[in-house]
Formats: structure tokens, sequence, C-alpha cells
């Protein structure tokens, strides 16, 4: 196996024997909840010798795309095939146009792990909107090199929409406090076949939304505020990342349309924002296939 240019930070196995790597990957692997990967479309950015490419295959993805440069790509292909793995390892730039194609067909989960300050100052923004936009459950992001955390996640709050965000642990491996690991996740209310479904833009009027929200008080009323603040800051920015969920309206009672499913913050910023139209999937009929 041709190990030039090779970094190794990512640990690379001939015949059971460890020829070239680091801590780093093993940190990362115990991190991560493998069980969570079983038919999950999974993208890895910067995959490096396809570590954690290859652990979420073993774990049962149904999909895996690493990309990353030559010939550190090359290394990872080779990974796959003494494997006997079905990854599909290709060079891409993840600034390019053939990059933002292969993402917008839509993953389950995305790496992004060291990788943010490999991406052009001017294009940082977009490159997490663009993730953002085409991730649909789960994104894994680790800070570069001796730098501190809060930064980077200030950024993630400002263009990304992950509902949930927890901290994985210390990932470095000279000193594990150079690199911090975080998982970011979205609600699991929303059926899953959805995220696949193609978006329309409506007039916001035909929309109807019953929501407690001006009802509430308290730490819980500033917790959701604080929600729908970001969104206020990103939407100018980025526009509307996600769709919101609807259903075709049947009650005579109601007016508009569609009812709200799911994305009552993002509804609630759009409105306050003063925006005449909102993005949606309508789910219709996933519902009336669950239901059946």
């Amino acid at each position: 196996m041709n190990l030039v240019g090779h970094d190794n930070y990512q640990k690379v196995y001939l015949d059971g024997q460890l020829v070239s790597g680091g801590a780093r990957s093993d940190r990362r692997l115990r991190m991560i909840k493998w069980d969570a990967f079983k038919n999950k479309r999974v993208l890895d950015i910067g995959c490096n010798s396809g570590m954690l490419s290859i652990a979420a295959k073993k774990a049962g993805a149904s999909y895996v795309l690493g990309i990353d440069a030559k010939p550190v790509i090359q290394v990872a292909q080779e990974m796959a095939k003494k494997e006997n793995l079905d990854i599909d390892f290709r060079a891409m730039d993840m600034e390019s146009e053939e990059f933002k194609k292969e993402i917008s067909k839509g993953f389950d989960i995305t790496f992004f792990c060291a990788m943010y300050n490999h991406v052009k100052p001017e294009n940082r923004s977009n490159m997490l909107q663009l993730i953002d936009n085409y991730t649909y459950e789960t994104f894994f992001f680790e800070t570069n090199f001796e730098r501190k955390p809060e930064p980077y996640l200030e950024q993630i709050r400002k263009y990304m929409t992950f509902d949930k965000e927890s901290f994985c642990g210390l990932s470095g491996d000279r000193k594990p406090e150079d690199y911090h690991l975080y998982r970011l996740d979205r609600h699991k209310n929303e059926p899953y076949d959805s995220c696949y479904l193609p978006y329309m833009e409506v007039p916001i009027s035909d929309v109807y939304f019953c929501t407690g929200y001006y009802k509430m008080s308290g730490n819980k009323k500033e917790r959701e505020q604080a929600k729908i603040d970001r969104l206020k800051e990103s939407i100018p920015i980025n526009g509307q990342v996600r769709p919101v969920l609807v259903y075709k309206n049947t009650k005579p009672s109601i007016k508009q349309t569609y009812a709200l499913k799911e994305g009552g913050h993002r509804y609630i910023a759009l409105k306050e924002l003063g925006k005449e139209t909102i993005k949606i999937r309508d789910i219709t009929e996933l519902m009336q296939k669950k239901n059946e």
C-alpha cells in the first residue's frame, strides 16, 4: 500500500499490523455510537484513510461516500478493497460544483472532522449552510488543531438549524484538548421519509399554525425565543434552509390550505421577519400511509 503523502493521524493496518497513524482515530471511534448507523446514508468530508467511513459501513450503513484529495483517497480505496467493503471513496474538492451536486442527494449522517479551517474563509458560512440543508439527522463536527471550540460553535449556531448539541469529548492525539468532537441532532418527530420529498414555496398565509408559544412564560419561553432569534439572524443571510412539514387541511373551520406539522420555530421566525412566503414539504400521503 502506497502511503506517500498520507496524513498519518488516522490509523492504517496491514495484515493486522499498525503501519501508520496516531491515537486520535481511536478516541473518535470510542466516542461515536455506531448502532445508530444501520441503514443510513453517510457522508464523510475529508475522510483521510477512511477510518470513519469504514466503521460506518461495518455498522450497517446503506451507503457511504468519503471524499478527500489524492493521494490520501487512494489509501482509503485500498483499505475498503482489503476489507471487502462497498464504500464510495472519491477524490473530490469539497468546495467544487461536483461536491454540491453529490451532497444535494441527501445524507442522514455527515462527518466534518477538523475540516472547517480547510475551507476558504469566504466560503465557510456557505459550507455550513450546505451541510445543514442536506444532513437530515446527525452532524459530527470536530474543531481544528489548538483552537478553542467557542468560535466554531458560534458559527454553527448561526448558520445551522440542528435542535440538539452534544459534546462527545476531547479527541486530540498528543494533547487531547487540541481537538473537540461534537454531535448535533435533529428532533425525531419528523417522518423519516419526508426529508427526501421535494419542497415548494407557498404564501405563508396558506399555512395554518396553532401554537401555544405566545402563552409561554419564564425559562421555557426564553429557550424557545433564543431558537427563534437565531433563526431571525440566519434567515436574512441564508434564506430558509429547511422547509417546514405540512399536511393538507380538511377542517372546514380553517381557511388555510395547509396545516403545520413540524417547523414551528421557522414559521414564527419567518412571520416575525415579515416574510410573505415559506418553503414546505407536503407529507399528507406519508401520514395517510402511516395510519393505514
